[in-house]
């Protein structure tokens, strides 16, 4: 069953990367395919797991418990794999950016839930889905990377796909609804683009980063409970929801992404993120009931059709 499983996702995963990489031996191409197969899963709940969370709570309540529970989590990882010598090696001038980058990752979380809490949930996550985007744009500034035409096609497809999957199709039926939310949700994806950008040419142990990163965010979160909020319990639940986003977004989200940064190009990464409003209608589906449509159906075959030019384009 688990080589049946790996032969699937080869299967669906490989047309879109080529048969040969120069980047990538065929170890790591089918750990990439692995990985982020894993990460548009995770990433897919996300949406409607907190949108469904936050009926009895508030954003900054929710932000509160996620990062309570990844940094248990990660207190709970500490003690092994001479992870504690990893965090005492750290330079202070490497843990002053770290900490940096961790207050990024925490305003991306910040920004996004408040939009979810604001604005509809579709609304929110298309403007949160600029992130490739920008995470393209800001490695052409921070990384001096080139702006290829490749490039270039490969963002206009995925934003063009990522339209048809919110929108079907229809421009008349998407309105913007509140401008503070809308605002909040492109922040967000700002926030989470140069996050990513700079945590990519951080070369400190992947563990140790993360759990500076979940650090920051944590002393953030409960900052914010305070200023803007108020204590409070969620419900079984209600709970239960919050601990599945932070385990499958914050802990494992971080770990998958980042050693997919590490294994292939930040435009082809950013390329198939844009898979990602696809999973969420899917789970949307399954735990709301919301039909999928034909023409987000097509949204979908669109981008991962710009991805598998985008790869061939690069090789000529």
């Amino acid at each position: 069953k688990i080589f049946g499983i790996i032969g699937c996702v080869r299967l669906f995963f490989g047309p879109i990367f080529g048969q040969e990489l120069p980047f990538m031996t065929s170890r790591k191409q089918l750990t990439t395919y692995l990985l982020m197969a894993l990460l548009l899963f995770l990433w897919g709940s996300f949406a409607a797991v907190s949108k469904w969370s936050m009926r009895d709570i508030d954003s900054w309540q929710m932000q509160f418990y996620m990062f309570a529970v990844a940094l248990f989590t990660m207190l709970c990882m500490l003690p092994f794999s001479g992870r504690r010598k990893q965090l005492k090696s750290i330079p202070k001038t490497t843990l002053a950016k770290l900490c940096l980058y961790g207050l990024f990752s925490y305003l991306y979380y910040a920004f996004y839930t408040a939009s979810l809490k604001s604005i509809p949930a579709s609304e929110a996550s298309m403007l949160n889905y600029l992130f490739p985007v920008l995470i393209v744009l800001l490695a052409v500034i921070i990384e001096r990377e080139k702006l290829t035409w490749p490039k270039m096609f490969l963002l206009g497809t995925g934003l063009a796909g990522t339209f048809l999957i919110v929108t079907s199709g229809s421009i008349a039926g998407f309105v913007l609804t509140n401008a503070a939310g809308d605002l909040l949700a492109v922040l967000g994806a700002f926030s989470w683009a140069l996050f990513t950008v700079l945590g990519k040419r951080d070369r400190t142990p992947l563990f140790a980063s993360i759990f500076v990163y979940v650090v920051v965010s944590f002393v953030c979160s409960a900052v914010s409970l305070f200023l803007f909020s108020e204590w409070t319990v969620p419900e079984p639940p209600v709970l239960a929801g919050i601990v599945w986003l932070s385990l499958s977004n914050i802990v494992f989200a971080y770990f998958i992404w980042f050693r997919i940064l590490q294994m292939a190009p930040v435009a082809l990464v950013s390329g198939m993120s844009y898979i990602t409003p696809f999973v969420t209608l899917m789970f949307i589906f399954v735990l709301l009931g919301e039909r999928v449509t034909l023409v987000q159906g097509a949204g979908f075959l669109l981008i991962m059709a710009g991805v598998l030019l985008y790869r061939r384009l690069e090789r000529e």
